[in-house]
């Protein structure tokens, strides 16, 4: 028997696996896929989040054209992915799977301007991502032309102290 704290089911099919000689499976059929595009990311500051919640990495992934990324005045810093048919591109991000329970632990501690909610990606299907506010993205960096929060972040690594690149 393993004994895993509720709704860390992920963790104990882990244990027990290695306990019966199996391998670890990735990515169970159960849950919730969640589309996460800059500070959850693996090896960003809140990825955390994610695995302390027993969420599994799924695989890469990008949107449609239709979405827009822009670094918003947070601390971490982070950026908003924001639906704009017709005036996007695609964004690079990463899928996670996790329980439902999770995802709404998650999401009740989003803090704003974030929001969580459809996210269509180029091979067609339509998963929860992240978002945020029209009104909040008006106000950030429109950083859509790097594909991706990785990509800024590191043009934004050789930059002076303080300086931003120009569309």
């Amino acid at each position: 028997m393993v004994i895993v704290p509720a709704f860390h089911d992920y963790v104990a099919l882990d244990i027990a696996a290695k306990l019966a000689g199996h391998e670890i499976v990735e990515t169970p059929e159960e849950g919730i896929e969640l589309f996460v595009v800059g500070a959850h990311l693996r090896g960003q500051p809140l990825h955390h989040q994610l695995t302390s919640r027993g969420a599994r990495f799924v695989g890469p992934a990008r949107t449609t054209r239709d979405y827009r990324l822009v670094a918003l005045g947070t601390v971490p810093p982070k950026p908003g992915l924001v639906r704009d048919a017709g005036h996007g591109a695609l964004i690079e991000g990463e899928v996670y799977r996790l329980s439902a329970a999770h995802l709404g632990s998650f999401l009740s501690e989003l803090p704003e301007p974030m929001s969580l909610g459809p996210v269509t990606l180029s091979d067609g299907g339509t998963v929860v991502g992240f978002s945020c506010a029209f009104d909040s993205a008006s106000v950030g960096k429109d950083i859509t032309d790097f594909g991706g929060w990785r990509a800024y972040l590191a043009s934004a690594e050789n930059l002076p102290a303080g300086g931003y690149m120009s569309r």
